[in-house]
């Protein structure tokens, strides 16, 4: 089994070189961890060694100097939390992706791992045995609202969310619960757009459900973290 997080104080967050920011999230109620990393300056060669050939030139790509940190923030601190979650030293092997994309670790047998991008932060799960995937989303207003619901909600999905808006709620928080959580189950399943987000029934409320795609079961739920993040997870059963 995985270590417990208790070896690492959740206030405390874990110690990281040249602005390196790896803070555990605690109480979601996820049966795995989470961690928000960020990198609030350029990043030092020690971080860049962490990363393989192919995801420095990955790196290198991105049009912004902010979205370039960001993503070696969250590779670099994959490794650094995978080395503390079973043992051993940071490295570039330890982090590989499989024919669908999916990122796996190799540090640790059946270790599964998840990741996502959210403004200026990364949100990283890391599970042993069952599959996970993790999501996030800042809080923010959705002008294309209605037009994403036709193409990814399924029909009850958008007909709760329309009762909220005729009640005069707003409904960017309600909206951006079944985002996330429909990500989060895709990703946890490795399928990525091979499933129909409208095919996939998540409902209004967040908190933790059991869905099935297929013959698949995962149990979701979304919290908000951080004030401004909407953040779901998925697992599998």
């Amino acid at each position: 089994m995985m270590q417990s997080w208790s070896m690492a104080a959740p206030a405390q967050g874990m110690p990281a070189p040249n602005g390196l920011s790896i803070l555990p999230l605690d109480a979601t109620g996820a049966p795995f961890p989470m961690w928000l990393v960020s990198l609030s300056v350029e990043p030092s060669a020690a971080l860049l060694d962490l990363l393989g050939a192919e995801e420095r030139q990955r790196a290198d790509r991105f049009r912004t100097a902010a979205l370039r940190r960001r993503y070696i923030a969250g590779h670099a601190g994959l490794r650094l939390i995978a080395a503390r979650c079973f043992g051993g030293a940071a490295g570039v092997e330890d982090v590989v992706r499989d024919a669908r994309g999916k990122l796996h670790l190799r540090c640790a047998a059946n270790a599964q791992c998840s990741i996502s991008y959210a403004a200026d932060r990364v949100l990283i799960g890391i599970s042993e045995g069952a599959a996970i995937g993790v999501d996030a989303e800042q809080l923010r207003p959705i002008d294309d609202a209605a037009e994403l619901m036709e193409l990814h909600y399924t029909p009850a999905e958008r007909a709760a969310l329309r009762a909220l808006q005729r009640s005069g709620q707003i409904i960017d928080h309600a909206f951006l619960a079944i985002w996330v959580r429909k990500e989060a189950c895709v990703k946890a399943l490795g399928e990525g757009l091979v499933i129909p987000l409208t095919e996939l029934e998540i409902g209004l409320q967040p908190r933790m459900t059991t869905v099935r795609i297929g013959s698949s079961g995962l149990r979701t739920a979304a919290i908000q973290a951080s004030g401004d993040l909407v953040i779901g997870w998925a697992q599998t059963l």
